[in-house]
């Protein structure tokens, strides 16, 4: 995901007339972002969302078809990605200008000079804005992964409708991811260039999280009257459309590939210690 970010970024800049940069990492993000969906798709033909006591329709072998006949195609689209970068872009260091000799170009070189300090003025504050991203889309991914291990405990009881409840929370946090994927690409680019809003976004992430959380805990009984079926898939579809949001954004704010695959690898880091924090948490 990391190396299909950056190619496709890399290419929305060499070749704009065909398609902007930003409209490609919104449409890669979205594409990312359906795994799940897919997923949920096949649990929903094999009969997940029936009543407990109603078989299965389909086995895991003839789910392995399908299954590989997408992976074959992913691989296929990876390595027909192109192996060199289009265009030469740089995030933090500032492009050096190029020298020329002769006297009557004092006035230029002055000019250069100015604009090279004035990068160089500029280039602490890009630094700590590129750590502010990276660190915003990891707590986000923490947060994202950390809600499979949330889900089951939010189906209370043991009835026959367990299975369909599980299943449909489990659709509005997979679905919601795409929503926010997209919406991201919907608001335009000056909404995106405000970083303000991930944070409020990743604010509003935690806020459903810990309300999840609690609810699947039972640590505070006046939150967890309030769990339902309803209240737990709105708050975990409210969850995953913001940590879409966040990660989308940062991909069509970077500036390079070496930026984009770094978001890529701050995204599966956190995706991971989400993981493992839930595995051991909950």
């Amino acid at each position: 995901m990391s190396t299909i970010f950056a190619h496709a970024l890399d290419a929305g800049k060499a070749r704009p007339h065909v398609m902007r940069a930003d409209v490609r990492a919104v449409l890669t993000s979205a594409g990312a972002g359906a795994c799940g969906l897919v997923a949920q798709i096949f649990a929903y033909a094999q009969g997940m969302s029936r009543p407990d006591d109603v078989p299965l329709r389909i086995s895991s072998k003839d789910i392995f078809v399908p299954v590989a006949a997408i992976q074959s195609a992913a691989l296929l689209a990876f390595v027909l990605v192109p192996t060199t970068a289009a265009v030469e872009n740089e995030y933090f260091e500032p492009v050096p200008a190029e020298e020329e000799d002769g006297d009557d170009n004092d006035d230029v070189n002055v000019e250069e000079e100015e604009e090279e300090e004035e990068e160089e003025e500029r280039l602490p504050r890009r630094q700590l804005q590129m750590n502010t991203v990276l660190a915003q889309v990891f707590l986000s991914s923490v947060l994202e992964f950390f809600a499979p291990a949330i889900i089951p405990k939010l189906v209370h009881g043991s009835g026959t409708n367990h299975s369909s409840s599980l299943w449909a929370i489990t659709a509005a946090w997979n679905a919601a991811g795409i929503l926010g994927r997209v919406a991201i690409g919907v608001l335009g680019r000056r909404t995106r260039e405000r970083h303000a809003t991930t944070f409020v976004a990743l604010a509003i992430q935690t806020a459903a999280w810990l309300f999840a959380v609690v609810c699947a805990t039972k640590t505070w009984v006046a939150v967890h009257e309030l769990s339902t079926p309803v209240t737990a898939a709105l708050a975990m579809a409210i969850g995953s459309m913001m940590h879409g949001a966040i990660v989308t954004a940062a991909w069509t704010e970077a500036k390079s590939m070496s930026a984009a695959s770094s978001i890529g690898v701050a995204n599966q880091v956190g995706a991971a210690a989400g993981a493992i924090f839930g595995y051991i948490g909950m």
